[in-house]
C-alpha cells in the first residue's frame, strides 16, 4: 500500500526541478539545439510516466477513447511547445530573466480568468502568486531582495 505524501512535498520537488531547468538549459544550448533538447527531455520523461501510469493505474488509464490526435497535438503544444520556445528564448536572455517570466504565468492566468470569466482570484491563489514572486526576487537578487529596491531607485524607476 502506498503512503500518502504530505501535500507540500510534490510542489516543492516540482518547483526545485523546474527552477533548475533554466541554468541547465542555458549551459546545454550551446551544445544541443533547442528542438533536440526538448525532444530528448520529453521522450525520456514520457516513457517513464507512461510506465508509471500503467503500473499504478492499469491499462485502462492509458485509453484514448478516439482522442489520440487531439491529445497528441494539445499535449505537444502545451508541454513541448512551451519548453521549446523557452529554450529558444534562453539564447537571448539570462536564465534568471526566463525564470521571472515563467514565474509570472500563474499571476497572468489568474488575471486573464478574472477579466474573461469574471472569476476573482481567492486569497489562497493570490498568496501563492505572492510567494512565487518573492521566490523569483530572492533568486534574481541572490538572496538580497533589498538590492532590487535600491537598483530601481538608482535607475530612477521607483
Amino acid at each position: 500500500m502506498l503512503r500518502r505524501v504530505p501535500a507540500p512535498v510534490p510542489s516543492t520537488v516540482a518547483a526545485l526541478s523546474w527552477g533548475t531547468m533554466f541554468p541547465i538549459a542555458a549551459a546545454a544550448l550551446p551544445r544541443v539545439d533547442a528542438f533536440n533538447l526538448t525532444a530528448i527531455r520529453y521522450a525520456g520523461a514520457s516513457v517513464i510516466f507512461v510506465v508509471l501510469l500503467l503500473v499504478l493505474e492499469g491499462r485502462a488509464a492509458v485509453g484514448f477513447d478516439g482522442r489520440f490526435a487531439r491529445l497528441f497535438v494539445l499535449g505537444t503544444l502545451g508541454f513541448a511547445g512551451f519548453n521549446l520556445l523557452t529554450y529558444v528564448g534562453l539564447k537571448s536572455v539570462q536564465p534568471q530573466d526566463a525564470a521571472l517570466i515563467v514565474a509570472t504565468m500563474p499571476l497572468m492566468t489568474l488575471l486573464v480568468r478574472w477579466v474573461l470569466d469574471g472569476e476573482r482570484p481567492s486569497r489562497l491563489e493570490l498568496t501563492g502568486v505572492a510567494v512565487a514572486l518573492l521566490g523569483v526576487a530572492l533568486v534574481i537578487s541572490r538572496g538580497h531582495p533589498e538590492d532590487l529596491v535600491s537598483d530601481l531607485q538608482i535607475d530612477g524607476r521607483a
